[in-house]
């Protein structure tokens, strides 16, 4: 590919990279640095970027920025070479610098305006008090050989300024055989690994319905999926079929008016989340203490509205309860059964906003004196009703539950000049 583009060996596998991490959807778009900006390596002033994606900005306040290794693995070498965390945390700690840079505007200063690295940073510096994450993505062809849990999320830091507020950061190491993982099937999905502490979450446990998967049936405090949003952002949701779509919708706005106005209310009013996992651990009690390959399938709009509407409006999560279903899948299965579960989960019948309105007390009088009032009756015809369908589907439902003589009366009887639909608030005659 490298030759037939005309492309040097790194800047193929960058972009061979980034077309796998999207049509995975790890990344929904990528835009190169070309050529990669290198600056000050072998020093600790090293900082380094070969691309990003600011597509999700909009959504969620965040952007990917992508370092590719240095490494050459890709020209007539068959062995696979390894690399250890020391080398990947390298590269996720110069994008760092790069990213702080860019912030306080140290970078616009001494690099050069018409390079690519000069413009993603003026962006960065322009958008900045917009901006609350940024996720690190190390792109290599070696594969990882070390310990998940020595690759640790960057340390925070704060934008300063008028509007002072934390940038949140997360590192994530595509090696070789994640990439190999991503190319295969659906993203991979990180070992994430949340703690419940040692007294544990009470949790209700289904029935026994098969060898395959564990329900459980629990609650969590707000305060909770706030604090797990805020260490671990999107890998919680990696498995969601679609990311944060911000406060500014409709439904959002309404999870963010509930937590201010009525919190104790919010676990009445919220479906709440749909969750997997590859197994937890439970304390002598019974209590769930912590929860391994956490997914949150269904219900991650609901987490982060919780996590920006506590950092927006500084609110108090201590009356804030959720629901939570966790299915806990055996990890040789889960990438075949956790799509389906998300898909699932995430398919419901469409509600119109009339559906709504109901039960309210006008509907309901309304279809009771429907079944109470007759209409006038025509010469040689017996009355009938005018039947009032408050609900969508009524009619049809009431009329097909009966057997057939009972069906026969009943089309007789509400025969009329048909049914009124609730949802366009029919006029009767009679009112």
């Amino acid at each position: 590919m490298a030759i037939d583009e005309g492309l040097l060996d790194q800047e193929a596998f960058f972009q061979v990279v980034c077309e796998m991490l999207r049509d995975s959807e790890a990344i929904a778009d990528y835009q190169p640095i070309e050529p990669g900006y290198r600056f000050g390596e072998g020093t600790n002033r090293f900082m380094a970027v070969d691309g990003y994606d600011q597509s999700a900005f909009d959504m969620d306040e965040s952007i990917v920025v992508i370092a590719c290794d240095d490494y050459s693995n890709r020209v007539g070498d068959e062995q696979v070479n390894t690399i250890q965390a020391k080398d990947c945390m390298r590269y996720i700690k110069a994008m760092r610098r790069y990213i702080k840079a860019a912030f306080d505007g140290s970078f616009l200063e001494q690099a050069e305006e018409s390079s690519a690295a000069w413009e993603f940073a003026s962006f960065i510096h322009e958008h900045k008090r917009g901006i609350s994450r940024f996720r690190l993505y190390f792109i290599t062809d070696r594969e990882y050989t070390g310990r998940d849990s020595s690759i640790k999320d960057p340390t925070d830091f704060y934008s300063k300024g008028e509007d002072e507020h934390k940038v949140s950061l997360e590192a994530h190491v595509w090696d070789l055989r994640h990439l190999m993982e991503a190319s295969q099937a659906a993203a991979p999905l990180e070992h994430l690994t949340v703690s419940l502490g040692a007294e544990g979450i009470p949790a209700v446990k289904a029935p026994e319905a098969g060898n395959n998967m564990d329900t459980y049936l629990m609650f969590l405090s707000g305060q909770t999926l706030s604090s797990w949003y805020k260490k671990h952002g999107s890998k919680l949701m990696e498995a969601n079929v679609r990311s944060f779509l911000s406060l500014r919708g409709k439904v959002n706005r309404g999870i963010r008016n509930t937590l201010s106005t009525e919190p104790d209310r919010f676990v009445a009013y919220n479906n709440g989340l749909s969750a997997t996992a590859s197994r937890v651990d439970m304390n002598e009690r019974g209590n769930i203490t912590a929860i391994h390959d956490l997914q949150i399938v269904n219900g991650g709009q609901t987490t982060a509205s919780i996590f920006y509407s506590q950092k927006k409006d500084n609110l108090d999560l201590s009356a804030v309860v959720v629901p939570v279903k966790l299915v806990v899948v055996r990890e040789d299965i889960a990438r075949e059964l956790v799509p389906y579960i998300s898909r699932y989960t995430n398919s419901q019948n469409k509600v119109a906003e009339t559906d709504f309105s109901s039960n309210s007390e006008y509907q309901v009088k309304l279809s009771q004196l429907s079944q109470q009032v007759l209409t006038p009756p025509l010469p040689g015809k017996n009355p009938t009703h005018w039947y009032y369908e408050r609900t969508r589907g009524q009619y049809d439902s009431e009329r097909n539950r009966r057997d057939t003589a009972d069906r026969k009366q009943f089309e007789k009887l509400n025969r009329g000049c048909g049914h009124f639909l609730g949802d366009n608030h029919a006029a009767i005659p009679w009112l």
